[in-house]
């Protein structure tokens, strides 16, 4: 089985997912990610309102000036 296909397998039994096709490896994205499932799992925020509340509790020096996270 692919990971497409395993992929399409999984998320079936779910009703929602955050997936990437890519590896990760920055520190801006697993600090992002990571304040994402804290708003989601902790704070129990909506998943419409948890990906705003962890995008804005980035440091302004790591946001570029559309407010996106800034990749090195």
């Amino acid at each position: 089985m692919n990971r497409g296909e395993w992929a399409k397998r999984k998320s079936s039994s779910l009703s929602s997912d955050v997936t990437s096709l890519w590896k990760v490896l920055d520190q801006a994205t697993r600090e992002l990610m990571t304040e994402f499932y804290r708003w989601l799992w902790v704070l129990k925020e909506p998943k419409a309102r948890a990906p705003w509340n962890a995008k804005k509790k980035k440091p302004r020096e790591q946001l570029d000036v559309d407010g996106k996270p800034v990749y090195s």
